[in-house]
């Protein structure tokens, strides 16, 4: 088993099965990437006045997609 992603460190699941890695926790990174990408989005609505941070939005297709909805 192994956490991953360490900030810093760029592996693959390719790279960590080669080194014989066959269990990979993410831990609470997805949840800290979503909070960073809310943090990008308030801070340009704040700095800029801008919904630029919307064209990288997943749509709702694409999310129903995923968990099957």
């Amino acid at each position: 088993m192994c956490l991953a992603p360490l900030p810093g460190a760029k592996w693959s699941l390719e790279s960590l099965a080669q080194l014989g890695v066959r269990r990979v926790s993410v831990g609470g990174a997805l949840y800290r990437a979503a909070m960073g990408g809310f943090l990008r989005a308030v801070r340009e609505m704040r700095a800029q006045g801008t919904f630029e941070f919307s064209e990288q939005a997943a749509s709702s297709a694409d999310l129903a997609g995923m968990f099957g909805t």
